[in-house]
């Protein structure tokens, strides 16, 4: 089950598996977008269930739970992956977005751990990756909702990871770093969010991001979903965050 599996590094996440021959259903919001990532995959489409929901929404983890179990007859491995770039500060102003980030990072993932952990003890175990962030690792007072859920998502996976850990299925985090998806590089994404703020030519703004990250560059989603792919196959301790994040937070966390 790969939410967020339309784009970036859900996508990459999905492709991963299909060419490793595993079975895999995409959760996202859009038809046409889950018509379109299935579209790009190649190898045997009957390895892809699509299933059109937000996560966010309360019916979710059952919808997904049924529609899995219903396609494939059993549920293996989780990889919450959905989300949304967004710039707040700590100035007074709208709370929605740090209720917007709250939901997508912490509450849905909780649910759909909530809704599918037994199926995956009923099998015999299983895995959960939460994608969280270097953000989370890091907080920064600039995008400080995503920061503060990011961290959020980081207990999250503690948590569940000591409760579960008994009953044959691990939970594990991955950290990336400024990593080049849709939601960095797209026209409205994190780069350009940036590029307003200091007032500077985009390639400007990504280059001098570039110069503060040890590898020199952004992430590839791909070497994200190679973290993901091996923390599914069990190349991680339950309870582990795993950074790709070029060396961007050197400290340990927490």
């Amino acid at each position: 089950m790969i939410t967020g599996g339309t784009s970036g590094i859900g996508e990459a996440v999905v492709r991963l598996l299909v060419a490793e021959g595993g079975r895999v259903m995409i959760v996202g919001r859009a038809e046409e977008r889950l018509e379109a990532a299935r579209g790009r995959l190649a190898g045997d489409e009957g390895a892809v269930a699509l299933l059109a929901a937000d996560v966010t929404a309360e019916d979710a983890p059952a919808r997904v739970r049924d529609a899995a179990l219903a396609a494939f007859g059993r549920i293996d491995g989780l990889v919450n992956a959905a989300g949304v770039s967004a710039t707040t500060s700590l100035d007074a102003g709208p709370l929605e977005p740090w209720h917007e980030q709250w939901e997508l990072n912490v509450i849905a993932p909780k649910r759909l751990i909530d809704a599918l952990a037994p199926a995956m003890i009923e099998a015999g175990g299983g895995t959960i990756v939460n994608v969280a962030s270097s953000a989370g690792r890091r907080p920064s007072a600039t995008d400080a909702a995503y920061a503060v859920a990011k961290r959020g998502e980081l207990a999250l996976t503690e948590v569940y990871a000591q409760e579960l850990a008994s009953r044959g299925v691990r939970v594990v985090a991955v950290a990336p770093g400024p990593t080049a998806t849709p939601l960095w590089m797209d026209p409205g994404g994190r780069l350009d969010e940036l590029t307003a703020a200091a007032g500077e030519p985009r390639d400007e703004v990504l280059a001098a991001v570039a110069t503060k990250l040890p590898l020199g560059r952004l992430a590839t989603s791909e070497e994200v979903a190679a973290a993901v792919l091996a923390a599914l196959a069990g190349l991680a301790d339950d309870g582990a965050v795993l950074p790709v994040d070029g060396g961007h937070v050197t400290e340990t966390y927490p």
